[in-house]
């Protein structure tokens, strides 16, 4: 009215007075110089009164107000805001940002800078954000979210750019800065309430001078160098070990499970047959067609007819025409042939005087003989035999002949013995060359004295045609069935064995006729068989007698065989692996890996640091402004006039700052203060305040649960965004519990087995208890019973540890304030007079239902906190549980227990009247009441699960015969076994092993399918087995090469596990 205006950020503006600081004297002096123009007595009365006596809410209504009037007359230039307000560029720009594929698979280490142990998804995430994209991290109560959020903010500070990390729950604003001093990198952050900014942040500008001789950057690359020629040796066994042959089109893991499967069948095949690499390739594919031959060949008897059993072993007929025509021959020898010759052959000694043949060779020279003989005697007379041969060939050369040779013999000589020679001509025969027929008659004659030595005229037999006759059908008969015995054992050449002996074995294949009906069948698969390279099984299977089903293990031994022995010997990786070299690397792999990702925190500061010492070394004038500043009057420094007057120095000193919602908007300007905004616990928060966060930041990171959100904006920011899902560790919650929330809208849940004495239990303790009612609200928001009660569980809970894990946390969760307030003074006093217990109250929060969003617990206590009048009646009310949204925070509590949760209530699910329950939340009260009164203590089995799972288990057992078999070794041993331990939808342990009478305590793992099938070698080698451990189990690795090999020695492995956890007296 009087037209004075006294402006906040002027009065405090310390470039305003000569001092260079807004002290409390110039300031009154400065409102009154400006109230006296109105106000001519104006003064001031100088008493200072410390206190807030500004509401956030009104600041946040205001802000609010600023932003919707920008968007009444266009964008407020928030990409964020302005999408959500539904402008089209925005959306667009959200939505379409620099787009990375995600690769499942480790990258290089040299290019993580996640801190902590996080997985590919968030380093993908990390990647995304520092790429300058907004992003929506879908994750469920068993994530970390403030670990997830570190790992964020640790990238997007390599990458240059400032990290505002926001979250509505104190909680985990405190267990955010826990994290990044974890990981060394607390030094980054500032928490834009703290009392000392400008102490904190001139000491990192002193430290930041010295940075560049600092030795993480060296260190962390080392590591890395080492990292990857470990990973890339485990990867490179693996994949030959599991990698598909491309000649066999199988993997060497695929033929030991083939192998170790075909070792237990009940046939128990062991031939040591190796086919060749060829034939069994050429098989491939067809196995069961050969199987199905083998079948027909055993029909046939081939497997248990030996060379000893038929002299027609071996014979090659080939169809039963040919058969037919053989025996008939056999029978023609036998019967006609033989006892013919036999007449003939006494018949010819007799006339001619010559020896006793003995053999079908020896008789047909001898019948050769007379054959010649017989034509020499249809030309000469006997007697020429008896004359001078020689004298009458020289004599009867021709004149030629006898000038190139040259002759002693006169003419008259040589007439005398022609004459001669053509004188003992038969009547009527014509000789056109004497010379040449002489010549014959000697041959004819030096034949005859070597079967008549003694000399005399030939002579022939009487019926010399018959004898000839006989004598060339029977060598037609012989040498044809010299080719079809001559693939018998005894073999053929019939025409040179004595005749006894043929007659014998002509008498044998005559009596073994019954042979004959199968031997063509035999004889075309023993082709096949040969030509295929397999008549060394063959004759292994008909050694061993091996016949009927046990023919198939016998074929599917010899192939599988010959394939490892080749995929070995082509892979010197394999060839000279037992699994003790396997487990080596993959310690080592685990050993590199862990330093790997705690030198990365170390890395992180060093360069951030650098980058900073780069900056104060580029602006060396600013520089010392700025630490004059600081150094001279730290108590008037305020986070905001550092950010308006060196913001680029602040922020390179400090890239990560902190802050809750209400902190934001009473300590800072409504205009981005850093790059990216992570925001964090925030499924209720109001819109109002989504709006404020976002206003302060160029993009954003949401950490949440999609399935609870209850808040408005923050779901219309979340449908906007692209996002990623984490998937959660394992945890020990109840699987009844985890159950109870997939039915009613949380969400999946993983289904993890722990061993049985860390499962997680749902416990409800009802109690009697009655109230007086707040005036604010008219409800009984609170009980003194109820709170004793709660108090006693935490002295139970405290009283089961010796020593609390610095991890453990027990959160107790309250429906009103009043409750909270009461069970924390009760707890103040209970620890001033008992020590020990205020040390176990360090491990416990007492937390809203509408706080629990994104926290972290061990075990949780729920308090319903709400009680009966006097008169025994439940008012149906419920306070926050009555809103929008009052169903999501209570999902949200429950789901919080990582293990044990605890239930205390005051009334039944009877005292709740539905009728009167409009809202979801007290309806999925109910619900849990009603569920909650019905639990059974008993702890839930995989063993005890229905039919469907242990179907699973039995499937994935028969896959995995390697550890079906080891199983049975080490039942054997008298131990309990179980293979694919666990329940659907959760991960199933390939083995676990424990004492008969005690319950399961070794997991046992192996490079199986679900192994193989987790591309990172990070999760695969190490997380898993984390995993394993944080639920109890005591883990470790039984490779497929060593259970193969040497499947004993595995088991004594296990058994000696097991003695060194409960001792080898057990």
């Amino acid at each position: 009215e009087r037209g004075v205006q006294l402006r906040e950020d002027v009065l405090f503006d310390g470039s305003q007075y000569e001092s260079g600081t807004p002290e409390t004297s110039v300031v009154f002096d400065a409102i009154c110089k400006q109230a006296r123009s109105a106000f001519t007595d104006f003064d001031i009365e100088r008493d200072i009164i410390l206190g807030c006596f500004t509401d956030a809410g009104s600041r946040f209504v205001a802000e609010s107000e600023q932003i919707i009037n920008a968007l009444q007359s266009g964008n407020v230039g928030n990409a964020m805001i302005d999408a959500m307000a539904g402008d089209d560029r925005a959306i667009h720009k959200l939505q379409s940002a620099n787009k990375l594929e995600y690769s499942p698979f480790d990258a290089d280490p040299h290019s993580e800078c996640e801190v902590g142990e996080v997985d590919n998804v968030v380093r993908y995430a990390a990647e995304l954000v520092a790429s300058g994209n907004s992003l929506f991290v879908d994750i469920d109560s068993g994530s970390d979210s403030a670990a997830i959020a570190a790992a964020i903010a640790s990238r997007s500070v390599i990458a240059g750019h400032s990290v505002l990390y926001v979250p509505n729950v104190v909680e985990q604003q405190r267990r955010f800065r826990y994290t990044l001093n974890t990981h060394e990198i607390s030094s980054l952050a500032l928490d834009v309430a703290d009392g000392h900014i400008a102490k904190h942040v001139d000491a990192q500008l002193i430290a930041a001078v010295g940075a560049r001789h600092s030795i993480a950057t060296s260190r962390f690359e080392q590591v890395a160098d080492e990292l990857v020629g470990v990973r890339s040796r485990l990867t490179r066994y693996l994949g030959d070990l599991h990698g598909i042959n491309e000649t066999w089109g199988v993997s060497a893991y695929q033929t030991i499970q083939n192998l170790a499967a075909i070792a237990m069948f009940p046939t128990h095949p062991s031939t040591h047959v190796r086919l060749d690499v060829s034939a069994a390739h050429a098989m491939t594919g067809h196995i069961e067609e050969w199987s199905k031959k083998f079948h027909q060949a055993d029909e046939l008897g081939e497997f248990r007819i030996n060379p000893e059993d038929t002299p027609w072993f071996g014979a090659s007929i080939f169809d039963e025409n040919e058969a037919i025509s053989v025996y008939q021959r056999v029978v023609d020898v036998l019967l006609k042939l033989l006892p013919a010759t036999r007449e003939q052959v006494k018949s010819t000694v007799q006339s001619c005087g010559f020896p006793v043949p003995t053999t079908a060779r020896e008789w047909s020279r001898q019948v050769t003989v007379l054959k010649n003989l017989r034509r020499v005697l249809d030309v000469f007379q006997p007697e020429i035999f008896e004359r001078d041969l020689d004298a009458m060939i020289e004599a009867s050369k021709p004149k030629v002949q006898r000038k190139a040779e040259g002759t002693i013999m006169g003419f008259w000589e040589r007439r005398h013995h022609v004459r001669e020679a053509r004188s003992l001509l038969r009547v009527g025969a014509k000789v056109d060359d004497l010379h040449e027929a002489l010549k014959i008659v000697a041959q004819q004659a030096a034949q005859w004295r070597t079967f008549v030595p003694h000399g005399g005229w030939p002579v022939l037999p009487p019926k010399l045609d018959d004898i000839v006759n006989t004598q060339e059908l029977l060598a037609r008969h012989l040498v044809a069935l010299d080719a079809v015995l001559a693939t018998t054992l005894k073999g053929a050449d019939l025409e040179n064995i004595e005749f006894a002996q043929l007659e014998a074995r002509l008498q044998d294949l005559h009596d073994d006729r019954a042979s004959l009906d199968t031997l063509p069948g035999r004889c075309n698969l023993e082709r096949e068989f040969s030509k295929a390279g397999l008549s060394d099984l063959v004759s292994d299977l008909r050694r061993r007698n091996v016949t009927g089903n046990a023919i198939d293990g016998e074929l599917q031994l010899a192939w599988w065989t010959t394939v490892f022995e080749d995929i070995v010997n082509s892979s010197a990786i394999i060839s000279h692996q037992d699994g003790s070299a396997m487990q080596d690397v993959s310690d080592r792999f685990v050993q590199v890996d862990t330093e790997h990702v705690r030198s990365i925190g170390p890395m992180v500061q060093q360069e951030a640091m650098r980058h900073l010492c780069d900056l104060l070394f580029s602006h060396t004038q600013e520089a010392n402004q700025l630490h004059t500043m600081l150094a001279g009057n730290r108590s008037g420094i305020t986070f905001n006039k550092l950010l308006r007057n060196y913001a680029e120095l602040v922020l390179a000193a400090k890239p990560i700052l902190v802050a809750m919602p209400s902190t934001l908007t009473m300590m800072t300007p409504l205009r981005p203060i850093a790059d990216t905004v992570i925001i964090d616990s925030a499924s209720h928060i109001s819109n109002i305040e989504l709006l404020s966060i976002l206003s302060r930041a160029r993009q954003v990171v949401v950490l949440a649960h999609k399935q609870t959100v209850s808040s408005e904006s923050l779901r219309s920011l979340i449908s906007l965004l692209p996002s990623v899902t984490v998937v959660s560790r394992a945890t020990r919650r109840s699987l009844r519990l985890a159950r109870f929330l997939e039915e009613h809208g949380y969400g999946k849940l993983r289904h993890d087995v722990p061993v049985e004495r860390l499962q997680g239990k749902v416990r409800l303790h009802q109690i009697e208890a009655t109230g007086v009612p707040v005036m604010s609200s008219g409800l009984i928001e609170s009980s003194q019973r109820e709170i004793d009660e709660v108090v006693e569980l935490i002295r139970q809970r405290a009283n089961t540890f010796t020593v609390v894990p610095s991890s453990y946390v027990l959160v107790v969760v309250t429906l009103t304030n009043v409750f909270r307030s009461r069970l924390g003074a009760e707890l103040k006093s209970l620890s001033i007079k008992d020590e020990n217990m205020a040390r176990f109250l360090r491990h416990v929060r007492l937390l809203g239902v509408n706080e629990a969003s994104g926290a972290i617990a061990t075990d949780v206590i729920m308090s319903l906190c709400y009680a009966k009048t006097s008169h025994g009646r439940l008012l149906q009310q419920f306070g926050l549980l009555e809103e929008e949204g009052g169903s999501s925070m209570l999902l949200d509590a429950l789901a919080l227990a990582r293990r044990h949760l605890d239930i205390v209530s005051a009334f039944t699910s009877k005292d709740m009247e539905d009728e009167r329950l409009h809202q979801d939340g007290p309806k999925l009260l109910k619900n849990l009441l009603q569920w909650a009164e019905k639990l059974s203590d008993k702890p839930l089995r995989p063993e005890d699960a229905n039919d469907v799972e242990a179907q699973i288990a039995a499937e994935a057992a028969q896959r995995n015969v390697l550890f079906t078999d080891l199983a049975e070794r080490i039942r054997s041993r008298g131990l309990k076994v179980a293979v694919n331990y666990g329940f659907d939808n959760g991960v199933r342990i390939p083995l676990v092993v424990g004492l008969a009478d005690k319950s399961f305590a070794v997991a046992v793992l192996t490079d199986d399918a679900q192994f193989m099938s987790v591309q990172s070698t990070r999760e695969r080698h190490r997380m898993i087995i984390q995993d394993l451990e944080s639920l109890g189990w005591s883990v470790m690795t039984v490779w497929s090469v060593g259970a193969f090999v040497n499947p004993e020695k595995e088991v004594d492995r296990v058994v000696s596990r097991l003695g060194e956890l409960y001792g080898d007296n057990e």
